[in-house]
């Protein structure tokens, strides 16, 4: 029985439902009797508004559920939160596939079928909102949907019958660990379009984990606030399909290394999302592009957080035969329709149960055909702006614009709003006069995308569509009226700069000299070295278009600023260099030290010494003084480049803010310190790091022990030594190796002796690789107790049958001067060795002839010849062979033999 407080709750949604059907139908009444836009369409409109919200009401409890499920976010004016509730449930979505209408206003698009969502405030924040799995709406979350049979016989789901294929099975075994706290990942699933990808990953994640909370950030910038600012639950799952959204642009690299950071440090940390293979996976992923763009991207996605999964773009016959199974078990007609259609396309039938060769056939027909000239031209100008590097959804007057062009004069529209008018009709299936441009009311050529409640719409082809024809086109130019839309309408930043470097590949200079200007000025980092790289002295022989560069780059964007001053200087445009160093020099964020690092070894070599006093100065002041490594490069440049004043302050200030517990990057800056001569802070850093660091870390206490006895930090090295040598876990023989080595280098004898000591009691005496690593050291070390007592423990416990291991240990033992242990150890061996295992006793027999034990070496031989194992017979038996008792054989002939 529901609480009061429920039945208030859903009682008052439907209210509201109720009222919001009732003033949709008289909306639509007053628009149709004053003859505004609608006319008689918008009393189609709202009456029909007014029955799906009607049709709503049984859904009202779903919607409570989800509200109390969905975290809630505040009001921009700090009023009442509002809960983020989604108005699409499945049952409307059901509904509005079934109604035919014209809508105006903000509609969601899924698979043709129309959502209506009501507005709501926006939050002032990039807050993502959570989606419990079970609850979310697998369109919303752009799982495509299947096209309907002809004629419809109503009544499908949004989601045909499912069929696993190997790659399920895939994601599903790396999803699984994760989800249990043991690991983390992100699961990366490639592919083409239209081949199930986000199906895939729907299908598992409702399986696994139905009762977590989805978080699906729209943006880059979204992503990048969700990972840095707004903390995760480890109960959650980030969706991020079509990654490439997040991946290119601006924040691609800052959101792909928070993501890395994150997936790294915290088990149970679940990401998903999906990419084409080409152009996105390939392009992401591929090593050595000029400027290296994408650094962190490609670390992420290839790095072992990182489970990257590829769905087939065919079905097996085998496949194809569980399809029709499965088609016939349901009576799904969408199924057995896309399997008699994929079957004769070389088995493509996931493609073809959305509908994506039959849009593509549409548009190949041409104008006329399926779709007009005006509706053909506007997919073309999106299809080929995104082929070109547009990556951010088009805006109409862009698309319009190269349309236009395009259009032969007897088939241009007249009324100004054509553009509009033309893409609503792509982006509904249905077009304003009558007559429907999607396939089977259910797959649309192009996409709306509304970043935000009453923003302007702006158009994406959609995904099928545009995979084939990119490269179907791949040898068009674009025409000249879209490359002007693309200048005179393209804002986002990133875009700019692909257009920029789509034009200049293709030999369109003086364009592309015009879009890097606009990256520019939209700052996008890279723009601007590229730019000075396609000038010459050709096309800017008074060097204003460089001099212009660098009054406009971004002087707080220190990579693309160095990698500026070295094409500038290569350039020999030095009235440009010195306009940008001593911007760069003045606004640059110091805070950064490795990257400061950078910039001033470049201001060095290109010769701005003044410049570069300024930002070293700077830098001394500001710079983060936290991370030891960083400020060990930062410091190494000053030295070089000879500020010896901004040198001193900074050792003298990092010394006492550097974190001494990150004991390997300690050392290093204790070896920087040394090397530049900072005596006084690098006692003083030597002093606190001796006190404070993780003694079990041993690796790295064995470098900074050497470090420090390099230095002549001695006083350290006996602070460090003792306490290293009690607490470092024995049991890690080839970390307790390289400490001993270490102590024994530093001449700390003592507590050698202390760690030698509890090496040979704990350390496992099977584990042969590092017993004879061990050996090894302590022999070199001097430590003979150790060794005796170590090597005796050793020999009793080795399997005599393991011959690689017995030769690997008998070699370190005879190293190691244990010549009565080795004795032992290759009587067990010859004893125990299988002498028809011709290899081993081969490796055995060279070991013992090494270590001086003929006696062994001759009990081994004979045992392996009665056995036939042994490799080569000795030189007194290697003619004649032996008689039947053993003995070697006189000498005889053939003759003798053979009567």
């Amino acid at each position: 029985m529901p609480s009061t407080r429920t039945r208030t709750r859903v009682g008052a949604v439907a209210a509201a439902a109720l009222a919001v059907a009732a003033v949709g139908g008289a909306l639509g009444l007053a628009l149709w009797q004053g003859g505004g836009m609608f006319n008689r369409q918008g009393w189609e409109a709202a009456g029909w508004i007014g029955g799906v919200l009607a049709a709503m009401i049984p859904l009202v409890g779903a919607i409570g559920w989800a509200a109390r499920r969905v975290r809630h976010a505040a009001t921009p004016d700090g009023g009442s939160p509002e809960p983020a509730v989604s108005a699409d449930s499945d049952g409307a979505r059901e509904t509005t596939n079934r109604i035919d209408g014209h809508v105006s206003g903000t509609v969601i698009m899924a698979g043709g079928g129309v959502t209506v969502t009501t507005p709501g405030p926006r939050p002032a924040t990039n807050t993502v909102e959570a989606v419990p799995i079970e609850a979310a709406d697998p369109a919303r979350l752009q799982v495509h949907p299947a096209v309907l049979p002809t004629p419809d016989p109503g009544g499908y789901t949004f989601l045909t019958p499912y069929l696993p294929r190997p790659h399920d099975q895939e994601i599903g075994e790396r999803l699984t660990p994760a989800l249990r706290g043991e690991t983390s990942v992100l699961v990366m699933v490639t592919g083409g379009s239209s081949t199930g990808k986000t199906r895939a990953l729907y299908q598992a994640l409702t399986a696994l984990a139905p009762h977590r909370a989805l978080l699906c950030p729209d943006t880059g910038d979204d992503l990048v606030h969700l990972l840095e600012r707004q903390p995760i639950d480890d109960q959650a799952v980030l969706w991020l399909n079509e990654a490439q959204r997040f991946f290119y642009g601006p924040q691609a690299n800052e959101a792909a290394a928070a993501l890395h950071r994150l997936l790294a440090r915290r088990t149970g940390t679940v990401a998903v999302g999906t990419l084409w293979t080409d152009p996105y996976w390939q392009d992401l992923t591929r090593p050595g592009t000029p400027g290296d763009p994408h650094t962190y991207v490609r670390e992420l996605l290839t790095g072992p957080v990182t489970a990257h999964i590829t769905v087939p773009d065919r079905l097996s016959p085998d496949e194809q035969r569980q399809w029709q199974k499965l088609a016939a078990t349901h009576g799904d007609q969408r199924l057995g329709q896309a399997l008699d259609a994929g079957s004769a396309d070389r088995g493509r039938i996931i493609q073809h149960l959305s509908g994506g060769p039959e849009l593509l056939r549409a548009y190949l027909d041409g104008p006329g055909h399926h779709f007009t000239a005006t509706e053909h031209a506007l997919i073309t100008a999106a299809v080929d702006a995104r082929r070109l590097g547009h990556r951010a959804p088009l805006p109409a007057p862009l698309l319009a614009q190269a349309a236009d062009g395009e259009l032969d004069p007897r088939e241009r529209p007249t009324d100004n709003r054509w553009g509009c008018a033309a893409l609503e009709g792509l982006c509904t299936g249905e077009r304003p006069g009558g007559g429907r441009t999607d396939i089977r009311r259910a797959l649309t050529a192009v996409h709306t995308h509304v970043p935000r409640t009453g923003a302007k719409a702006a158009y994406e082809p959609a995904d099928y569509l545009e995979q084939q024809l990119r490269r179907r086109r791949a040898d068009q130019m674009g025409s000249p009226a879209l490359w002007r839309a693309l200048l005179e309408h393209t804002t986002d930043a990133h875009s700019l700069y692909t257009l920029a470097g789509a034009a200049q590949r293709r030999g369109l200079l003086q364009h592309a000299v015009r879009l890097y200007q606009q990256a520019i000025r939209a700052r996008y980092p890279t723009a601007a070295p590229d730019l000075a790289r396609l000038l010459s002295q050709e096309t800017d022989p008074h060097q204003s278009g460089t001099r212009w560069i660098a009054e406009h780059a971004d002087p707080t964007d220190l990579r693309a600023v160095a990698d500026l001053l070295e094409v500038l200087h290569q350039a020999g445009q030095e009235k440009a260099l010195g306009v940008l160093a001593s911007r760069t020099a003045e606004h640059a964020n110091p805070a950064h030290p490795q990257v400061v690092a950078r910039l001033l070894e470049v201001l060095h070599r290109v010769g701005q010494e003044k410049a570069l006093g300024v930002l070293a100065s700077r830098a001394t002041e500001h710079t983060n003084r936290t991370d030891p490594r960083a400020v060990a490069d930062l410091l190494e440049v000053l030295h070089r480049a000879g500020q010896e004043k901004a040198l001193g302050v900074l050792a003298s200030r990092a010394t006492e803010h550097t974190n001494p517990t990150r004991t390997g990057s300690v050392a290093r800056l204790l070896e920087v310190l040394h090397r530049a001569g900072q005596e006084k802070a690098l006692g003083v850093l030597a002093s606190r790091t001796a006190e404070h660091t993780n003694p079990t870390d041993t690796p790295a206490v064995a470098r900074l022990l050497e470090v420090l006895h390099q230095a002549g930090q001695e006083k350290a090295v006996q602070v460090l030594a003792p306490r290293t040598a009690e607490h470092t876990d024995p049991t890690d023989t080839q970390a307790v190796a390289e400490l001993l080595e270490a102590l024994h280098q530093a001449g700390q004898e003592k507590a050698l002796g202390v760690l030698a000591s509890r090496a040979t009691e704990h350390t496992n005496p099977t584990d042969t690789p590092a017993v004879a690593d061990l050996l090894e050291v302590l022999h070199q070390a001097g430590q003979e107790k150790a060794l005796g007592v170590l090597a005796s423990r050793a020999t009793e416990h080795t399997n005599p049958t393991d011959t690689q291991a017995v030769a690997e240990l008998l070699e370190a033992l005879h190293q190691a001067g244990q010549e009565e242990t080795v004795q032992v150890l290759a009587s067990r061996a010859t004893e125990h060795t299988n002498p028809t295992d011709t290899p081993a006793v081969a490796r055995l027999l060279k070991v013992l002839h090494r270590a001086g034990q003929e006696k062994a070496v001759q009990v081994l031989e004979h045992r392996a010849l009665n056995a036939g194992g042994l490799p080569s017979f000795p030189l007194p038996l290697r003619h004649y062979g032996r008689d039947l008792d053993g003995t070697p054989a006189q000498a005889w002939i053939w003759d003798e033999l053979v009567t």
